[in-house]
């Protein structure tokens, strides 16, 4: 995943600061609850989070955890996380959304700009039995760029703006898609 500039100046200035929370970790479980949104995270394991890196660092490598996990789930089930333009760009008409339900277990929608200077917007839609511990996916192309990322609503949607200057079907002609737990 691309790092943004402001991410890299806040990692850069997270990973100098001293652990003023050291010793005050939390435990593997509740850091599992605070991912997966059961019970949020009180002020407390707030504050710890905000003072301590080592507490960032466990909840990090448990969100790394629980992504791997979720995705040998979906390879264990045998559930295909792919998903590929079946037609050429140029077929689709113009100002049309455009549905991608090559794959039974994830819908993607394309949503032309409605304004000359809108973007596209990126919709997928995940089967209901699917919906992951951390409630977050993103999707990627075979060029490692991503899509969406976010944590999908109760409904197992999720949404977001074409962050790109070339136009999504030009880039679906040579690219595949593959969902991933985020």
């Amino acid at each position: 995943m691309a790092k943004t500039p402001i991410h890299n100046l806040l990692s850069s200035a997270l990973s100098k600061q001293k652990d003023s929370g050291a010793g005050q970790e939390l435990g593997e479980e509740r850091v599992r609850e605070i991912l997966s949104a059961k019970k949020a995270a009180t002020r407390e394991e707030q504050q710890i989070l905000i003072n301590s890196p080592a507490a960032r660092r466990q909840l990090y490598f448990m969100a790394n955890v629980i992504r791997a996990e979720q995705l040998t789930k979906w390879q264990q089930s045998g559930i295909n996380n792919v998903v590929q333009l079946q037609a050429a760009a140029q077929s689709y008409p113009d100002n049309q959304p455009i549905t991608i339900d090559t794959n039974p277990n994830f819908i993607v929608t394309l949503f032309p700009p409605e304004e000359i200077d809108d973007n596209w917007t990126i919709h997928l839609k995940i089967a209901p039995g699917l919906l992951t511990e951390l409630k977050g996916l993103r999707l990627i192309d075979s060029a490692d760029r991503e899509w969406l990322a976010g944590t999908i609503d109760d409904d197992g949607e999720i949404s977001q703006a074409w962050p790109y200057a070339e136009d999504p079907l030009t880039v679906l002609e040579t690219q595949q898609l593959t969902i991933e737990p985020y």
